[in-house]
């Protein structure tokens, strides 16, 4: 289904207007933006120290809880001792894991949807699959939680899926080899990115995604944004969280030539 009205369906279908949800205080923005939407209640539960997912705060629930696993921006996942915490300690509570980039190195929760009936898995193919122009995505869960999306899914999403996107995404997720590849070749990538800026002086947050999300330590989170943006290189800058940029990985070569600038920009501050 497509994505944004997938989610509209979720928070629709699952969550209650006098029942407050918990998902984390830094995490994707449209999910505040959708309980405001439908009068959905909330708590925002902030991030520890190292801006994992508090386990201890995101239990016991009054009215659900969602979450993305690995987190983003801070590309953090939970592992799944942590994940089944969560579930056990939200019994009664539908429980909504994003993977959305766990397939670059996190441990999927899929498992657990045959053991706890009230979690739901959604996935898309926009990420490791890199067919973000089809806005594809799809739910995993026990029957009876995508029976309550079958239900009112035409409500939000009158329009069916074509037949080239559907072909498109079948190949794509049969295509195991190239999609090994691929993968390996961003991780790697991202793991070569991580030591070149920790040479500079930056602290890296551990990622488990296609990104990394970062802190420099010799020039200001916002004058590197807009130094490497008149260059036309372009990361992501958060005004609530000036002090990090979330650099997406790109080819070995997107990434050397990144690396050579950002070494270039630190140099010319030591002048």
């Amino acid at each position: 289904m497509a994505q944004m009205k997938c989610w509209l369906l979720r928070f629709k279908r699952f969550f209650e207007p006098n029942e407050a949800i918990k998902f984390p205080e830094i995490t994707y923005s449209f999910y505040p933006v959708y309980a405001k939407l439908y009068d959905i209640p909330y708590q925002t539960v902030p991030l520890k120290d190292d801006f994992s997912i508090d386990v201890e705060g995101m239990c016991e629930s009054i009215g659900g809880v969602i979450f993305p696993n690995p987190n983003a921006p801070t590309g953090i996942a939970l592992n799944l001792n942590e994940v089944e915490s969560i579930i056990k300690r939200n019994p009664n509570q539908v429980i909504i894991i994003d993977e959305a980039y766990v397939d670059f190195g996190a441990d999927t929760a899929v498992p657990l949807t045959k053991k706890y009936p009230n979690v739901l898995i959604t996935r898309t193919l926009s990420k490791s699959h890199a067919l973000a122009g089809i806005r594809l995505g799809y739910a995993i869960g026990s029957s009876e939680l995508i029976e309550g999306l079958e239900r009112i899914k035409n409500s939000f999403n009158s329009y069916t899926i074509n037949r080239i996107t559907l072909a498109g995404a079948e190949a794509a997720m049969k295509d195991d080899i190239y999609y090994d590849q691929t993968l390996n070749q961003i991780i790697e990538t991202r793991e070569w990115t991580k030591q070149e800026l920790e040479h500079l002086e930056f602290e890296v947050i551990p990622s488990q995604t296609n990104f990394l999300f970062v802190k420099p330590t010799k020039i200001t989170a916002k004058e590197l944004y807009e130094t490497l943006k008149q260059q036309e290189i372009y990361i992501r800058f958060f005004e609530n969280l000036e002090d990090y940029l979330r650099i997406s990985i790109g080819s070995e070569d997107d990434m050397k030539t990144f690396v050579n600038e950002v070494t270039n920009i630190i140099n010319s501050i030591k002048v």
